[in-house]
């Protein structure tokens, strides 16, 4: 089966591609939202926006989301990020999720999702 890899990460160093998919399953690279101001929600809203793009780049959308890894820099934005988190998910197709408290990259970052998804 091929291996489909789209939109190449170069603004962070040409080691990664955006999207990659195999098998009819979709794999996102960890989404940080680049120039949007250290709050929660508006970059919780700013990734999600993303993904919505990218899955529509492969022909899928957030109802195949196969499961979801969430990365907090301070579990005190937890119930705010899941109020975005909570209007966006398709309630009737929820993915798996695992959500921990970790730095990350840069210290303008709030958060970042990962996603799977299917085809």
């Amino acid at each position: 089966m091929a291996i489909e890899r789209f939109e190449p990460r170069l603004g962070a160093g040409p080691h990664m591609s955006g999207i990659v998919v195999h098998n009819d399953t979709i794999y996102l690279a960890g989404q940080v939202a680049r120039g949007v101001e250290p709050d929660i929600r508006k970059q919780t809203a700013a990734i999600l926006a993303n993904i919505d793009r990218q899955l529509a780049v492969v022909g899928s959308c957030k109802s195949k989301l196969l499961s979801t890894n969430i990365w907090i820099t301070d579990f005190a934005n937890f119930a705010a990020m899941n109020e975005v988190w909570n209007a966006w998910i398709d309630p009737d197709n929820m993915p798996v999720r695992a959500c921990v408290q970790s730095p990350l990259a840069a210290p303008e970052y709030l958060i970042e999702i990962m996603i799977t998804a299917a085809r």
